[in-house]
This record gives structure tokens, sequence and C-alpha cells, in this order.
């Protein structure tokens, strides 16, 4: 259509250059005939014998009418185009402009019938968006119903555990007494005295690396919970703490008992975190790492500054707060005589007959850990970790030292059940 636009703007510039022409020629023509006349006029006047200049001038006339005429004729005839051209032209637009307003109102059909199956999908989401929290609903109220149907058979089950513990800690002491074993007498305190694994116990308890018995393993909980309360605080040698972590939560994962251990962090350990925890977690193994003086183990103030807190002060917050005794660990230096004191309520304590270097602590840790996660002992497990740090070559390796009450066999304390 543009091409055919452009042809017709050529035909009217042609046509107006033509019809300029005609005028000008026509013009021209009027002038001559003018002059013919006027000179026919004066030739008549002056003479009327001279014929032939009258006829050349009435040639001269008629040439010049007839040019104007043949002018005319196409000036007539072009216009005659421009007008078919523009008709033919208003025609197709008017054809187009039918076809795109059918277009236009077939798009607008389509738009209103997506609208309408937009709204029919709106509704049916909306619906089904209100069964979901139907479901949710009644799925909360299920959770609920359960839980609260689990607490008498949780307290049925912890009853039962306790009476399966009393029956294999009597036959523990009537085989105790079969054999002829003798236990110390009580401290005047009332609590049980405390004993140290001898030297030569630790290759033996490497070799023997007993498991427990169908009875004994019964009375373990389904999971161990250990808790790692570390302190940093200012003032104090920096010590690898998150190195100590990250190693022991690998060797979790690398045991084959690890993914029954809960292994619970508390780093800057304040003095109100030992409650929340210990009330929280009742953890089973009890882990203190970070630095210790002459006044006790080192804790952190809001402010990480040093917070000493006695070792009775301590023992005496754990033995309140939980109600089995637990085994713990202090990885920290100068820590033997806190062992040896926590081991009168505690079952086993673990603790380091002076400084110990930060890589020695932190493997004898990590080991310990990793004889616990493979289902063996407390004392196995702390039998491997002196016998890493020996087969390390580090020169600490005499200073961890094992506590437990007279009453304790440590080679008969297990802390995670290997049957499951």
């Amino acid at each position: 259509m543009i091409n055919d636009l452009a042809t017709l703007g050529e035909k009217l510039v042609e046509h107006d250059r033509l019809a300029l022409r005609a005028n000008e020629a026509r013009t021209n023509a009027n002038l001559r005939v003018s002059k013919v006349n006027e000179a026919i006029y004066a030739a008549a006047a002056v003479t009327v014998t001279d014929r032939r200049v009258i006829d050349r001038l009435e040639k001269v006339a008629n040439q010049a009418q007839s040019q104007a005429d043949a002018l005319h004729r196409r000036v007539v005839t072009a216009e005659a185009e421009i007008i078919e051209g523009i008709q033919v032209l208003l025609a197709q637009a008017l054809r187009r402009e039918g076809e795109t307003r059918q277009q236009l109102a077939a798009m607008r059909s389509g738009l209103d019938d997506l609208g309408k199956r937009l709204g029919t999908t709106n509704e049916i989401l909306t619906s089904q968006g209100e069964q979901l929290n139907t479901v949710g609903g009644q799925l909360t109220s299920t959770v609920k119903y359960v839980i609260t149907s689990m607490n008498p058979v949780q307290k049925v089950l912890r009853l039962n555990t306790d009476a399966v513990r009393e029956v294999v800690e009597s036959v523990r002491g009537l085989e105790q007494r079969r054999a002829g074993a003798t236990q110390a007498s009580p401290l005047p305190s009332g609590r049980p005295s405390t004993r140290q694994l001898p030297a030569d116990a630790i290759d033996n308890a490497v070799k023997d690396a007993l498991q427990p018995s169908v009875e004994q393993a019964a009375g373990l909980p389904e999971k161990l919970i250990a808790v790692m309360f570390a302190s940093n605080p200012e003032g104090h040698e920096k010590v690898s703490l998150d190195h100590e972590m990250h190693d022991i939560q690998e060797q979790l994962a690398a045991s084959r008992h690890g993914r029954l251990v809960q292994f619970e962090l508390c780093p800057a350990t304040r003095v109100t975190d030992l409650f929340d925890r210990l009330n929280r977690f009742a953890p089973r193994l009890v882990h203190f790492s970070g630095h210790g003086t002459a006044e006790g183990i080192v804790l952190s103030t809001p402010n990480n500054l040093p917070k000493p807190v006695a070792p009775g002060d301590l023992i005496g917050v754990i033995h309140s707060t939980l109600e089995v005794s637990p085994v713990i660990l202090f990885n920290i230096c100068d820590s033997a005589q806190f062992a040896e004191q926590a081991a009168q309520s505690a079952e086993v304590a673990i603790g380091m007959a002076g400084p110990i270097s930060d890589a020695a602590a932190r493997a004898f840790t990590v080991r310990f850990y990793g004889g616990i996660a493979a289902g063996h002992s407390v004392q196995t497990a702390y039998a491997q970790a002196v016998q890493g740090l020996r087969a390390a070559g580090h020169p600490d390796a005499g200073l961890p030292q094992m506590f437990f009450r007279s009453d304790v066999d440590p080679s008969q304390v297990w802390l995670v059940r290997p049957s499951s």
C-alpha cells in the first residue's frame, strides 16, 4: 500500500506539472491569437492584398490552439487516473479496516474467555486452600492428641527402665559378693569413696573392650546426650575450642554408633548456662573445656571476662540438677583434683594432672568420644584416648587421670546402646 501511495503521489506531481504547462500553453496560445487578430486587423487596415501573411498567422494560431487542446486532454486523463487510484486505495483501506476490526473482536472474545477461566481457577485455588487449612488444623489436633497420649506411655517406660536398672544393679551386687569383691567404707559425709584407674589397667582395657549385656543395654537411653561447656574469656591464653568442637563432630560422624550421640555445644559458658543446659538436656556426659585455675573452673561473664567457679560449687550445680549421676570430663589444665572431687557424686570423672597442651587435650577428647561412639565402656574409651596420645608421641600422655566411685566399675559403664 505504501508503494501505491508513492506512485499516486508521483502521478499527482506529474498532473500538476502538466496542468501548469497546459495553462501556460493556453495563455500563450491566447496571446498569440490576440496578436494574430491584432495583426490581422492591422493588416486589414493597411492592406487587404497580402493574404499570405494572414494565412500564415492563422496557421500559427491554429497550431497553438491544437497544442493547448492536446495538453488539456492529457490533464483530464491524468485527473481521471488519479481519481481511480484514490478510489482503489480507499477500497483497500476500508477492506483492511474491516479485517482488523474482526481480528480485534476475536481477540476481545478470547480475552473475555481467559478472564472467565482465571476466575474459575482462583475459586478452585481458594477452595483447595481452605481444605488444606482444615486438614492442617486436623493434623495439629491429631499431633496434640498423640503427644498427650504418649505422656502416660513415657512415664511407664521410664518406670520400667528404672526397674530394669535396679534389677541390673542388684544382680551386679550379687555377682560381686559371690566373687568376694570388697567395697571401701563410705566417707564421713555419707558419699562413697573414690578410686583411680591404675596405669596398668589401661592396656588391659584396650585389649578386653567388653560389650554390655542385654540387661545392661536395656538400661541405657536411646541416645547419649553430651553437653560441652566451653569458655575462652579475655585475659587467658586462647585455646582452639572451635577446632575441638569441629573434630568431635567429625569423629562422631565417622563412628559406628555416632548417630546415637546428641552433641550439644555451649560456647562462652556463663554460670546461668549451666542450669539452663543441664535442665534442658539432662546430659549423661558433661564435658568442660577451656581454662582452670587454683580457684576453680574459669567460665565467662556477659562481657567475656573470666569468672572462676569453685569445684565444689560447680559439682553442686551438677549434683542438684541431674537425677542420674553423669560422667564428667574436665579437659582443662590442672583439673585432676576437680575430677577426684567430682567422682564422689558422679560415676566417673576425668581430669588432667597438670598443664596440658592444646593439641594433646584436643586429641585426647576426640579419641575419647570416638571410643564412646564405638560402643565401648568409659574405661575402654579412656584407655584408647591415652594410648592415642602415646602413639602420637605426645609428652602429655600421662596427664589424663580417671577417677570413679568405689561402688562403680568403669569397665561396666557404657553410655551408648551398641545393640541399637
